[in-house]
Parts: C-alpha cells; structure tokens; sequence
C-alpha cells in the first residue's frame, strides 16, 4: 500500500474540477498535488483520475475514494481515542476479599473492568486482615448474595457477603 497515502489530499482532488483548484483549497503546490496522484497511480499501476476536459474520478478512482473517506474516518477516530487516552485521568480500584473467594472472583472481575473502565487500575488486596481495610469494609452497607446484581443499588459500593459463607 502506499507508504503516505494522505486521505485528505485525495478527497479533495476527487471534489476539485483542476489540480489548480485543489492545491488552492490545501495550500500545497500544484506541483506537490500532481506528484502524489502520479505517485498513488504508479504504486497501484492503474489511472484514477482524468484530466481532461477537467479533473475527474475514474471508476477506479471511485473505488479508491471510498476507501480513502474511511481511511479519513479511521483517522480521525484514532486521533480522538488517542487524545482521549492522552487525557484521561487514571484511577485507581482497590479490590478485597476472603483469599479464597480471591482466587475464584477476581480473574474474572479483572477481565471484565478492564472491559469497562480500562482507564481504572485495579489493584487486588487478597486478604481482610489489614485492619484499616476491616474498618473501611465495616463502614459499608452489607449486601448478602452472590454477586452485585443481587445488592438494590448495584452502582453503589457494598460489602458483600456469600450466602454459602
């Protein structure tokens, strides 16, 4: 595939009646814009546009516009993950409970986090001997069940206790 293919650059030509005209709306040469559609031509070996009497899209420079205007999509959709990513703020998640519901629970719960919230760094607390996090878990409303589903207000924080506890 062509190395630096430039959506933008193709959209445009394909909207332009003369590589003039095009260069004037990009603000690059004309010179610059009839090397890169030469260029794009010579990589896939087949004519994409006409020029004569005015620029115009051949069928293959029809197939190449479409793929060009999700090209352009893909890019812009990259550029707003990215700047999301470059902004968002990382959280972190403490996770506790009995060590050996720890082992059954948790890869599952990590899996699933990370689905949802992957800006939120979970960290695992295998145990409730610490007795700062007893307190903290002491001070929580108590749900007895099976899973969150089971609390009345599942986006809540809760103490969950097993029914086969």
């Amino acid at each position: 595939m062509f190395s630096n293919p430039n959506p933008h650059y193709f959209i445009v030509l394909s909207q332009s009646d003369s590589i003039s005209a095009a260069a004037e709306k990009l603000h690059v040469s004309h010179q610059n814009l009839s090397k890169y559609i030469k260029n794009l031509e010579q990589e896939y070996r087949i004519t994409l546009f006409t020029r004569m009497p005015r620029l115009k899209l051949t069928e293959a420079g029809e197939a190449m516009l479409e793929t060009m205007r999700e090209l352009a999509f893909s890019e812009e959709n990259l550029q707003i993950r990215l700047e999301e990513i470059r902004h968002a703020k990382t959280e972190k998640l403490r996770v506790g409970a009995p060590e050996g519901r720890f082992r059954i629970v948790f890869p599952e719960l990590l899996v699933r986090m990370k689905e949802l919230y992957h800006q939120v760094q979970i960290e695992p607390v295998p145990a409730l001997k610490n007795k700062k996090l007893s307190a903290f878990a002491a001070s929580l409303p108590v749900c007895c069940g099976n899973s969150v589903k089971s609390c009345p207000r599942p986006d809540r924080l809760y103490y969950i206790i097993s029914r086969y506890h």
